[in-house]
């Protein structure tokens, strides 16, 4: 048998070891507000090279006659911000 402070000490000891793997896997579990901006982010700017991905994309399936078209509104666009 033991006696009663060594068994006292032992299971302190045991619910400190068990606090602190608790402890540990919480922080494991739960993510930082910075983690989660930085995901958030990352995930922003992912789906906003997909949107450009796509728009490339679909500006080379365009006939020649729609690039063109585009082409002359940017540089008429261009002008009118010189002149101004």
């Amino acid at each position: 048998m033991k006696p009663e402070l060594q068994r006292v000490l032992e299971s302190r000891k045991r619910d400190q070891l068990i606090r602190t793997r608790k402890q540990e896997e919480e922080t494991h579990r739960k993510v930082s507000p910075l983690e989660a901006e930085l995901l958030k982010r990352h995930q922003k700017l992912d789906e906003l090279d997909r949107q450009q991905q796509r728009g490339q994309d679909d500006s080379m399936k365009a006939p020649e006659f729609v690039k063109v078209k585009e082409n002359l509104r940017r540089t008429s666009f261009q002008k009118e911000e010189k002149d101004v």
